[in-house]
C-alpha cells in the first residue's frame, strides 16, 4: 500500500510543500478516530482561501468540524497549516500571525512544516495565540543520514482547538507521534528527490 502511495505522489509530481500539507492533513484526519471522533466529523479542507478587508490568504491545509457552534463562520478553519519549502521562517511566522490574529479568534491553532532542503531538516511547529516561542520538532534523514527526530516528543492538537467544543467521555486530544511525524518527513524527502 505504501509503495502505491509513493508511486502516486511521484506520478502527480506535487510540489514539496503540497506533499507535506497533504500527508500531514491525512494524518490529522486519521487521528480523529483514535481520538474518539468519527473521521467524517473532521473536515479536511485542504487549501483554504480566506478574505479579510486587508488581504486574502490561502493556507496549505486546514481543518474544521462539520458540526459548528452556533454563529461560527465556516470560511475560517479551526486549525490552519502552512508548509514552507522556499519560504523563510520569518514568512511562516507572519503567515501564522495572520491566521491566529486576523481571524477574530476563529482559528484556534496553527501548524507550520518548515522544509530545509540543504540540511535535510524538516521542522514541525505548533502555534497558539499568545505563545511567543512555539515548540519545534525537527526530523532529519535526507541524503542518506540516519533518520532522527528531535524536539518535543509529540505534536498535540487539543480536541477543543480542532472540534470547537469540549471533549465528551471517551474523546481525547489528537496526538501525532514522533514516528508518525518521521513518516510524513520521509514522504516529503521522497518528493524532494
Amino acid at each position: 500500500m505504501e509503495e502505491r502511495r509513493r508511486a502516486f505522489l511521484k506520478y502527480l509530481d506535487l510540489p514539496t510543500n503540497t506533499t507535506a500539507a497533504w500527508e500531514f492533513g491525512n494524518l490529522v484526519v486519521e487521528k480523529a478516530e483514535e481520538s474518539g471522533v468519527s473521521r467524517v466529523l473532521v473536515f479536511f479542507k485542504g487549501s483554504t482561501l480566506t478574505h479579510t478587508p486587508e488581504r486574502q490568504k490561502q493556507c496549505d491545509a486546514s481543518w474544521i468540524p462539520r458540526e459548528l457552534p452556533t454563529g461560527r463562520a465556516k470560511h475560517w478553519p479551526s486549525v490552519a497549516l502552512e508548509a514552507g519549502y522556499s519560504e523563510s521562517q520569518a514568512k511562516l511566522r507572519r503567515d501564522m500571525e495572520f491566521w491566529l490574529n486576523r481571524s477574530c479568534n476563529e482559528v484556534q491553532m496553527g501548524i507550520t512544516v518548515d522544509i530545509k532542503r540543504p540540511s535535510g531538516k524538516i521542522f514541525f511547529t505548533t502555534w497558539r495565540r499568545g505563545t511567543p516561542v512555539p515548540p519545534r520538532t525537527a526530523a532529519r534523514g535526507k541524503n542518506g543520514e540516519q533518520e532522527t527526530i528531535s524536539g518535543d516528543e509529540n505534536i498535540t492538537v487539543p480536541f477543543s482547538a480542532i472540534m470547537l467544543r469540549d471533549r465528551a467521555e471517551g474523546e481525547t486530544d489528537f496526538i501525532l507521534t514522533r514516528e508518525e511525524l518521521l513518516e510524513v518527513a520521509e514522504k516529503v524527502w521522497f518528493a524532494m528527490d
